[in-house]
């Protein structure tokens, strides 16, 4: 196989081709700020971090940052298709990289149900119980290959649900995987209060935010009631509702 064309560039290479240094863009590098400065004022303020490097083509590798994953029911003959399927075989949960997703689309049936998640600790729980249902791990703000896999399984026809954290930072990447063809799930303003008044019956003290979550365009009525309460709710405090609930079309909203 030849080589597979890539849009970014390595920020390791970058540095070292610019500045005759690898290391001339690490993170706390004097010129890192300037760059990241510059990158800003380029792309807006709304990037940071990863996101805000990728968005100009540039990224630290194609595999230090892979998609945590369980039970893609994976279609075809590919090396990575076998993975999949042998790790899900296996009760595994599977790293999946960007080199692998470029290398090797995923693609599953239409209809696949596939549950995207913000905590590792969901898709590690997924595969303790052997549940039933694909889900894939943001960890955060999701890396390339998060997106690139979801992108490839939506372009094969699955339907593709988000749940996350109710805070903040939460329901910004919640409002990022709407925009990316995630429908959110149980991150619905009733969901909210459903489990903070949880939190309430069993004496859990929940955090309070500092800032206003933002848009909530799926339920303009979260915003108000996350706003009204600002009390933080992780997705590991509701991880049985969402996961004995999975997979997601099995209830509406």
């Amino acid at each position: 196989m030849g080589a597979v064309a890539s849009p970014f560039v390595s920020r390791t290479e970058l540095a070292a081709a610019l500045f005759g240094s690898s290391h001339a863009l690490d993170p706390g590098a004097r010129l890192t700020a300037f760059v990241t400065r510059a990158l800003r004022l380029h792309f807006g303020e709304d990037l940071a971090g990863r996101e805000l490097w990728e968005a100009a083509g540039i990224q630290a590798d194609r595999v230090s940052a892979p998609a945590l994953v369980w039970a893609v029911p994976a279609t075809g003959r590919s090396p990575l298709a076998e993975l999949l399927r042998g790790a899900a075989g296996g009760g595994l949960p599977l790293h999946v990289s960007l080199l692998a997703l470029r290398r090797h689309p995923v693609t599953v049936a239409a209809g696949t149900q596939v549950l995207a998640v913000e905590n590792p600790r969901l898709v590690e729980a997924a595969a303790e119980r052997r549940l039933d249902c694909c889900v894939v791990a943001a960890n955060g703000n999701p890396a390339t290959a998060v997106t690139t896999l979801l992108a490839q399984m939506l372009d094969s026809g699955a339907d593709l649900w988000y749940h996350g954290d109710f805070d903040a930072s939460g329901i910004a990447i919640c409002r990022r995987m709407h925009e990316l063809g995630c429908e959110p799930w149980m991150m619905a303003a009733d969901d909210y209060r459903r489990a903070v008044r949880m939190a309430e019956a069993n004496g859990v003290r929940l955090e309070l935010d500092t800032k206003e979550c933002g848009p909530t365009p799926w339920d303009p009525l979260l915003e108000t009631a996350f706003n009204r309460s600002r009390r933080i709710v992780h997705e590991e405090f509701v991880l049985d509702g969402v996961l004995d609930d999975c997979p997601p079309s099995a209830r509406s909203g």
